[in-house]
């Protein structure tokens, strides 16, 4: 039974449902990410650039997350280490 969830997408081939897997590749992303914004902010510049800063770090761990992204088959459950294709 395929999971139909709106966060899915299907494979243009053969018409399964994928999701992405949260595993350490994820969070080795986002944690990162949110330190380096946490640092910005606390950087002695203006609040113009601190924006900025936080946004080109976001876009840049953004487009970092796109281009190492895993997906796997959808389950029916999603846990931290998410659910291998059979």
């Amino acid at each position: 039974m395929q999971n139909l969830n709106r966060d899915c997408i299907r494979c243009p081939s053969c018409d399964v449902t994928l999701n992405r897997r949260l595993d350490l590749q994820f969070f080795g992303i986002l944690l990162p990410q949110t330190a380096l914004i946490t640092l910005i902010f606390n950087l002695p510049i203006g609040i113009w650039q601190r924006i900025v800063a936080s946004g080109l770090v976001a876009a840049a761990c953004y487009f970092l997350d796109v281009l190492t992204v895993k997906l796997v088959v959808a389950g029916n459950r999603r846990g931290i280490v998410g659910d291998t294709a059979p």
